[in-house]
This record gives C-alpha cells, sequence and structure tokens, in this order.
C-alpha cells in the first residue's frame, strides 16, 4: 500500500512539479466576504479550500492538511477536515493529513484552542 502511494506522488511531482500546497487556513487570513456568506467558519474553510484546490491542481503535486486549524473549530472544524480531504481525494489529487503534535508557533496555537 505505501508503494502505492509514493509511485502515485512520484508521478504527480513529476507531472506538475515539487509544491505540496498546505490548506491551513486562519479565519484572519480569509477574504471576509467568504466568511460573511458561508454561514459557519467551518463552511467558509470548506469554500476556500475547494477554491484553492480548483485553481491549483493543475500545478501542485500533492496538498496537506493542518487538522490544528480544523480542530479549534471543534466538530464542525473536523467535518470541514473530512469534507477538504473528500474533496481533493474526488479530483484524484494526493492529501496527506498533517496530525503531527508540537509543530510551529501558529500551530501550536491552533492546538491550544482546539
Amino acid at each position: 500500500m505505501i508503494l502505492v502511494i509514493i509511485e502515485r506522488l512520484y508521478e504527480a511531482v513529476e507531472a506538475r512539479g515539487p509544491v505540496c500546497l498546505g490548506l491551513d487556513p486562519s479565519p484572519e487570513f480569509l477574504p471576509q466576504g467568504l466568511v460573511r456568506t458561508a454561514g459557519s467558519l467551518p463552511e467558509a474553510y470548506l469554500k476556500f479550500n475547494r477554491g484553492i484546490v480548483d485553481a491549483t491542481l493543475d500545478i501542485v503535486a500533492c496538498y496537506k492538511i493542518q487538522i490544528a486549524h480544523y480542530e479549534a473549530l471543534g466538530v464542525e472544524g473536523l467535518v470541514a477536515y473530512r469534507d477538504t480531504l473528500r474533496y481533493i481525494r474526488a479530483r484524484g489529487a494526493i492529501a496527506i493529513g498533517d496530525v503531527k503534535r508540537g509543530d510551529i508557533a501558529s500551530t501550536a496555537a491552533m492546538y491550544a484552542r482546539a
């Protein structure tokens, strides 16, 4: 199984380049119009992520989703995390769940809020 994902990643890097795009949204960096119209912050995260994925699918080898940013929003945030993973996979792209602890300051701050 590991060999399969490594082969897929190698092929993606060869086809689109070596970029792994991080989807680590924070409220202060989202367009305020999107936050207002989404209905909730987790839904805004999901819509933002979909837009980023759609805009970069042909130039990115894979996507990394940092769970702390979603955990900080509770259960609804975890649903947005899950749905982001599903959205990426449905487009045939590689999604990496970044679930490590003891990360950089901005991520540690999100873990503290979770």
